[in-house]
């Protein structure tokens, strides 16, 4: 059965929308085929199906890519080593992947929570976390399941999704109108196109991990939105679901059975897809939930409605709640400390609104290297062409991290250095050229191993300053 969790908003008569809706869905059924009760929205039966192997997105046909790079056009890499002798990066250590923590009782009941930029979003980072401090692959949970689907760079908790064309999504980051009302995930997915669908594979999973129930949150629409939803569970039959009997938006699937797979589109009106809300049959150990946008900034949180936000939030209580910023900042050619000084405690004042009290950490960026131009004249030879400054974007960096580190503070948040936990400006190259390398080329991102070791070197300094985690 389906029940919409009236957790938002408060309860509201329902009755008359039913009656205004009849009709209508009336007509949906015959046009569709699909069976359709206009219940009170406490209750809509829903027939799980037969649960396949795995989801299967449709073929999508994309526009090939351009034609390859010709001979003797720019090219940007990574520096050789020989060209950076300059940069005294002899002293620095090649890091290694350390052990896990070890050797204390792990909290029964842990709670975290990670935002961020892409860094955070592939999730490598607060995986390896929580490898780190010690916990298991199969302690972990996730409580909010955020509507990033079909966004390059980001890995959600599911086995698999798909969403067509049809959805747009908006960032908090991108509001320019006054502060916009988001859930946890700052981040929706929006359709007024008949036919849009999404589709989550959440995978067969050893027993105690199954999911109980879930709840789908959708953005309580305006009156000429008049959202209709067309929902199967494990590819059983479709039911008509009207947001207009939901009207917190929040929508929970209570099965007969652990559920594999949900399939919703949109038949008519306007809907705001918010994310989804897992439910286990056992909680696991520690809940990990990872918001990554790629591109955000700490801008993301200014344009945030605090109140929409607060109340959207009040099912899960966080001990621990990581910030992590600052790349994309430290990309404008024209960065301004005080400026960013700004936007910062903007962002803050909204975060500690929401979470007053939750112990949170700042995650300054980490270092960034230059890439060179190389050129390719024929079978001739390489020939490279440094650039004036290596450092440039390291020393934006450094200054972004002083600022979140003096900033934080006022906010009761401590302040990891991602950069120093790097070596230094310069560290960039060095984990690039270290063996096994711990840098992507473009000497922004890391790749999985350097995200390990800045995860045990993360993990130590939460050990330390943190009694939560120990």
């Amino acid at each position: 059965m389906i029940r919409s969790a009236l957790s938002w908003g408060g309860a509201r008569a329902v009755s008359a929308a039913c009656q205004r809706r009849r009709i209508a869905c009336s007509l949906v059924a015959l046009a569709l085929g699909v069976q359709v009760g206009c219940l009170r929205a406490e209750v809509l039966e829903v027939k799980a199906g037969v649960r396949l192997v795995e989801l299967v997105c449709p073929t999508v046909h994309r526009t090939p890519k351009g034609p390859a790079r010709a001979p003797g056009t720019l090219e940007l890499v990574p520096p050789e080593p020989e060209t950076l002798t300059d940069l005294s990066l002899d002293g620095i250590e090649t890091p290694t992947a350390e052990p896990p923590l070890a050797g204390r009782v792990l909290a029964p009941a842990l709670a975290i929570a990670l935002w961020g930029d892409s860094h955070a979003a592939a999730r490598f980072l607060s995986d390896a976390l929580l490898e780190a401090i010690g916990y298991a692959d199969d302690d972990a949970r996730s409580s909010f399941i955020p509507a990033s689907l079909g966004i390059p760079g980001v890995r959600l908790p599911v086995r698999r999704s798909c969403s067509d064309k049809g959805w747009t999504h908006q960032q908090a980051n991108a509001a320019r109108n006054g502060r916009m009302p988001f859930a946890r995930g700052l981040m929706t997915m929006s359709s007024s196109t008949s036919g849009s669908y999404v589709w989550i594979d959440f995978g067969l999973v050893p027993s105690g991990q199954e999911l109980a129930s879930l709840a789908l949150l959708f953005r309580p629409g305006e009156p000429d939105d008049r959202a209709i939803l067309a929902l199967s569970v494990d590819e059983g039959p479709e039911r008509i679901i009207v947001l207009d009997e939901h009207p917190d938006g929040v929508v929970t699937i209570q099965p007969d059975r652990p559920i594999r797979m949900v399939k919703f589109r949109l038949v008519a009106g306007t809907v705001a897809f918010e994310g989804v809300e897992p439910h286990y049959a056992n909680p696991g150990r520690v809940t990990i939930d990872t918001f990554g946008i790629p591109g955000a900034r700490f801008r993301v949180w200014r344009g945030v409605d605090e109140t929409y936000l607060r109340a959207r939030a009040a099912s899960r209580r966080y001990d621990l709640i990581l910030l992590e910023y600052g790349t994309n900042e430290g990309s404008d050619a024209s960065f301004d400390a005080g400026a960013y000084e700004v936007e910062l405690r903007a962002g803050l004042d909204v975060f500690r609104a929401v979470y007053p009290d939750t112990a949170c950490v700042l995650i300054g960026p980490t270092d960034r290297g230059v890439l060179v131009r190389r050129t390719k004249p024929g079978r001739k030879g390489i020939t490279r062409v440094p650039p004036a400054d290596l450092l440039k974007f390291s020393r934006v960096h450094q200054a972004i991290s002083s600022v979140q580190q003096r900033v934080g503070r006022g906010y009761g948040c401590g302040f990891w250095n991602w950069q120093e936990a790097m070596g230094g400006p310069g560290g960039a190259y060095r984990w690039f050229h270290a063996r096994p390398g711990l840098m992507a080329r473009d000497l922004i991102h890391l790749n999985p191993a350097g995200y390990r070791v800045s995860a045990r070197k993360l993990a130590q300094f939460l050990e330390r300053d943190y009694p939560a985690l120990r």
